[in-house]
């Protein structure tokens, strides 16, 4: 993904420096308009645009000050069928990635 670039460097400055919602907005309002994310607090959803009018989340930052660090969880998007094979295959997937991804 074009971002993961401006994610690793915003996770090295974070590294460095005392870390508080407010730096990581400013970050990622640096990173310019090709950044999307919505703010909760300290909760940061980021938003990548599918077409004109439909934004998904990829990522997910929380920044806790007081362990001095963030979680950060990168989103893979996806369908799961409603039923068929498909579902069974979808679902077995999501299960393997769940145990080799702790």
């Amino acid at each position: 993904m074009r971002l993961q670039i401006p994610a690793l460097i915003l996770l090295s400055a974070l590294s460095a420096a005392d870390v508080s919602g407010d730096l990581v907005a400013g970050y990622l309002d640096a990173l310019g308009e090709g950044v999307a994310y919505e703010r909760d607090g300290n909760e940061f959803m980021l938003l990548a645009a599918v077409d004109d009018t439909t934004q998904v989340p990829y990522m997910y930052i929380l920044v806790d000050p007081e362990m001095e660090g963030c979680l950060i969880v990168a989103l893979t998007p996806g369908v799961v069928p409603a039923s068929g094979p498909e579902r069974a295959a979808a679902l077995e997937t999501l299960g393997t990635l769940n145990w080799n991804n702790t």
